[in-house]
């Protein structure tokens, strides 16, 4: 199988339709669908029940946040590459899956672009360079990870709450694993989670710093944060 779409919910019973019918529409089939519901009391369950066809799972049990359901998407999916669309997010179009399969060649992590509705377009980085990452995540929502690279590195670090995959991330560029970007509008959603709320700002700055000091050390981030101020 191609492309395992892992999507973590809870209490999104106003937008998970949306990410649901976005991709059931697909042109691209060679997919699943794995949902992931961490005990919605809203009538999460009802939608995702009423929406069910062959290529999509429901799996219906509590987690300890938003990365341990990521991580149980991971374990129970099988295919060669993963994209995590949570509830809230939708693709673009109809035939934006079949686009971007299209280059599909093993390479282990592929960008696309995203629309944060009322921001605009927020295109992925051409490449995934320190510059890009002392200040920047690429689009986690329209991002193709390869099976191996989890494979290699393991699953998301439970000890970050909102910078998971920022640290993920961090841990593929220090593997040196490969990257490209694809000129493609993959994903469109709007304000209202975790990493949007300005109460969040603090927490997501203090985790990033966290997680680039543990894996490239406190030189590299004072160096390059230096650098970045004085664009350099």
């Amino acid at each position: 199988m191609k492309l395992s779409i892992i999507t973590i919910c809870k209490n999104e019973s106003s937008s998970i339709a949306q990410t649901l019918d976005s991709v059931a529409h697909q042109s691209f089939d060679d997919f699943e669908h794995l949902i992931f519901d961490g005990g919605s009391t809203d009538g999460t369950q009802k939608i995702l029940e009423s929406h069910i066809h062959p290529r999509m799972k429901i799996y219906s049990e509590s987690d300890t946040g938003i990365y341990d359901g990521m991580n149980k998407g991971i374990k129970a999916s099988c295919g060669e590459y993963l994209l995590f669309l949570n509830g809230g997010d939708f693709l673009a179009a109809d035939d934006v899956l079949k686009m971007v399969a299209s280059g599909f060649d093993g390479t282990q992590i592929i960008g696309c672009d995203i629309d944060h509705i009322g921001s605009g377009r927020k295109n992925s980085p051409s490449k995934l360079s320190m510059k890009f990452l002392i200040k920047d995540s690429p689009n986690h929502p329209a991002t193709f990870i390869h099976r191996s690279c989890f494979d290699k590195l393991g699953p998301y670090d439970l000890l970050f709450r909102i910078a998971g995959d920022y640290d993920f991330f961090l841990r593929c560029k220090k593997a040196d694993f490969s990257y490209k970007r694809m000129n493609i509008l993959l994903t469109r959603f709007q304000s209202g989670g975790i990493s949007d709320n300005p109460a969040n700002f603090e927490t997501i700055h203090q985790e990033r710093k966290n997680s680039f000091i543990k894996n490239f050390g406190l030189f590299k981030w004072t160096a390059l944060k230096v650098l970045d101020k004085w664009k350099l």
